[in-house]
């Protein structure tokens, strides 16, 4: 499975930079990605490993539920 590279602007839907199939090149272009940003940019970088590009969108724009301790 590949891991693919996103874009996230606040109030804009993520967009693909980059999709690679080893996680180090994935890692390297992301570090490189984040360290060109000017600082305070409102953008963000983002490395998610799914099955294709439509499963990564839907992980990556997909809100977590709060975590509970203990049994419910």
């Amino acid at each position: 499975m590949p891991y693919f590279l996103y874009r996230l602007s606040p109030g804009c839907r993520p967009v693909l930079v980059a999709t690679h199939d080893k996680f180090q090149d994935a890692k390297s272009q992301v570090r490189q990605l984040r360290a060109g940003q000017a600082q305070g940019e409102p953008q963000q970088f983002r490395m998610i490993f799914a099955e294709d590009s439509h499963k990564a969108l839907v992980l990556i724009t997909d809100t977590r539920s709060t975590r509970t301790d203990g049994d419910d």
